[in-house]
């Protein structure tokens, strides 16, 4: 009898490493596999028969469990942007409509005829819907399916937003001209009169004159003026007259540039009393003419801005400096109704824009034929982030935020699972996201072939999420996740599986000629 169990027990071995090495087998031939996560074989030995005194005798060996192996593969770069891998524990989720899901590790995913993100043997990938006033998923589990989203409708603009350097060096368009008038007797006995007053330089900067007459002769006089930071300073423009006079045209050079200047005698008189002499500054500047834009400003920038309908119409922008840290800008507003919008732009003596108007939060309606009326529009130049610096005028960045019809162009999908599509016009749009499914005992799934596992008691049900949440992982695109066999492992471990196979045959073979004795004891 304990012979015959001895061939059983040899028999339980070659059972055991014989499935041993089909589990092997299947591993190797798995090397190639995407996804494949691989198995391995776990033994135990048979209940022990007991033969007194506290003694058993084993009956063998048995196949506890083939338990599959979940560590990371490594990844594999790729050219198509739905090929998926995921660094971290979780599952794919896939399936058919009105069937159970499947989980996967396997991420080669491409678009079906319908545009829907399917695997190569026709099972939809899972995902959740987006929110497009939140961009965030709706929690909504479905296909991903892009048939909405072929074209990405016209969006007119609400916001221009500039930031610029306005350079602080530069002078009034077309200058200022100044005209002093000057009133009054020019006191004969004394032959000197002085009379002080301002005007303004074409940079807008206000500016101390002191006109000096002298008498030269009955009823004839000279003149000088002497202007604070003009060269020179000290008889700045100079000249002579005889009374009664009329209005000279002179000039003075100021911060390199020459600056008109008129002086009104009209209204001057010779007499021996001793009456003062007065003078009135006038200062006009030269209006800006929608006319001439570029000619009566000093720097412009053009954008393009979109009706409801996704028509283009161009903005453009002069910048037009009126004084010491004061300019105004003036938008012409293609086809729109009105064609001007006008504001005025402050700066502190740090260069800093401190206000501007209209406010950039006053919207301004414009009308563009046949298409939503009126279309309000936000002009925001950047109170605290636009300068007016000694440098040249710059557009530091510039953006609105409307757009025409876009077709979709291209997907891509980020680490955090979103699909986003990007469109002919240059926008992108999140889609879906991708979902991903963990479980408390990944060993308790079940294989049911093509790659693919089903949850079963033993792992519990599927916690379905995403790649935002902490602890699920990342999505990576380009990317698949090579079969985690290990060729050398593999062969190190088949050859001791021959070995002990073949080990097993010998105690069969011993116990046959054990028997094979007994039956020779008669002959």
């Amino acid at each position: 009898m304990s012979i015959t169990s001895a061939m059983y027990t040899g028999i339980s071995g070659l059972n055991a490493n014989g499935e041993a090495i089909s589990v092997l087998g299947n591993n190797i031939s798995n090397v190639n596999t995407i996804g494949f996560k691989n198995g391995r074989m776990l033994f135990s030995d048979v209940l022990s028969s007991s033969i007194g005194n506290n003694s058993q005798i084993g009956r063998g060996v048995q196949i506890q469990a083939v338990q599959n192996n979940f560590s990371q593969g490594s990844f594999e770069n790729t050219e198509n942007v739905t090929d998926l891998a995921i660094q971290g524990e979780s599952f794919f989720i896939v399936k058919n409509p009105g069937e159970a899901q499947r989980y996967t590790r396997a991420g080669a995913f491409n678009f079906d005829k319908n545009k829907i993100l399917v695997n190569p043997d026709g099972l939809q990938l899972q995902g959740y819907g987006i929110n497009q006033t939140t961009g965030l998923n709706n929690g909504s589990l479905g296909a991903i399916d892009l048939t909405n989203f072929s074209t990405l409708p016209p969006k007119m603009t609400t916001t221009l937003t500039t930031r610029v350097n306005l350079d602080s060096t530069q002078t009034i368009p077309g200058g200022i001209a100044n005209t002093l008038t000057i009133g009054g007797n020019l006191n004969s006995t004394t032959g000197t009169n002085t009379v002080n007053t301002t005007m303004v330089d074409n940079s807008g900067t206000s500016r101390a004159v002191t006109l000096t007459f002298t008498q030269t002769a009955a009823n004839a006089w000279s003149w000088s003026a002497d202007i604070a930071g003009a060269t020179p300073a000290t008889a700045s423009a100079t000249g002579a007259f005889t009374i009664p006079a009329t209005t000279i045209a002179t000039s003075a050079t100021i911060n390199g540039n020459a600056q008109a200047l008129t002086i009104d005698l009209t209204g001057v008189t010779e007499a021996a009393a001793g009456v003062a002499t007065v003078a009135t500054a006038n200062a006009a500047t030269t209006a800006f003419s929608t006319t001439d834009p570029v000619g009566t400003s000093n720097f412009s920038n053009s954008m393009t801005v979109y009706d409801s309908q996704g028509n283009p119409h161009s903005v453009t922008t002069y910048y037009r400096k009126t004084g010491v840290n004061s300019w105004d800008w003036h938008a012409n507003v293609q086809d729109g109704t009105p064609a001007w919008v006008d504001g005025t732009m402050t700066f502190n003596t740090a260069g800093i824009l401190t206000a501007q108007t209209p406010a950039a939060t006053a919207a301004q309606n414009i009308t563009f034929s046949g298409v939503t009326a009126p279309q309000p529009l936000l002009f925001d130049f950047g109170v605290n982030a636009s300068t007016q610096f000694a440098s040249a005028s710059i557009v530091n960045s510039q953006n609105q935020d409307g757009y025409y019809q876009g077709s979709l162009s291209k997907v891509q999908v980020d680490e955090k699972g979103y699909v986003i599509g990007v469109y002919s016009n240059g926008q992108s749009q999140k889609l879906a996201q991708v979902a991903l499914a963990r479980f408390a005992s990944t060993n308790g799934l079940s294989k049911v072939g093509s790659t693919l596992f089903e949850e079963t008691l033993a792992s519990g049900q599927a916690l379905i999420s995403d790649a935002s949440t902490p602890g699920v992982g990342k999505i990576l695109s380009n990317s698949l996740e090579q079969s985690n066999v290990d060729m050398a492992a593999q062969f190190v471990k088949l050859i001791q599986a021959q070995r002990a196979f073949s080990a097993n045959s010998k105690t069969i073979t011993t116990a046959d000629e054990m028997t094979q004795e007994l039956l020779n004891l008669k002959r």
